[in-house]
């Protein structure tokens, strides 16, 4: 199997993992959510590993990328990197939090926050890099 998309991959390693930390919590507690959420990010998480090993896919991915890349760049300077990663860092304190025991909710509030932030950003990053070249 050859890897196209490292981040990609990694990614898809991530959900995998997010799902593996909600069926320990799902098994511990008895709790049919959370391990019916832990089905959910394993599908995920190889559907996005298989798309990292497609090399017509991966580069696709990859020219997408630096195309928006290049418009956070360009919007926010030096600032495009915290902007575009603030989402990832808020659901890995909810992933964190998950391990800790945290109320449920909290979590949840914070992994969907997050992934909503970025999907965002990630949208709004989109239209405006049709328009950069």
């Amino acid at each position: 199997m050859k890897i196209y998309n490292k981040s990609q991959f990694v990614r898809g390693l991530m959900g995998i993992g997010l799902g593996v930390a909600y069926l320990i919590r799902g098994i511990t507690d008895r709790d049919g959510f959370q391990i019916m959420m832990f089905v959910l990010w394993g599908v995920l998480g190889i559907i996005t590993i298989c798309f990292s090993t497609d090399e017509d896919l991966a580069a696709q991915a990859r020219e997408n990328d630096e195309k928006i890349r290049r418009a956070a760049q360009k919007r926010f300077g030096k600032w495009a990197w915290p902007v575009r990663l603030f989402g990832a860092g808020l659901a890995a304190a909810g992933i964190v939090l998950i391990l800790f025991r945290v109320s449920p909710p909290v979590c949840l509030l914070l992994i969907f926050g997050g992934m909503g932030y970025t999907l965002a950003v990630e949208h709004w990053l989109k239209g405006r890099a049709e328009n950069v070249i």
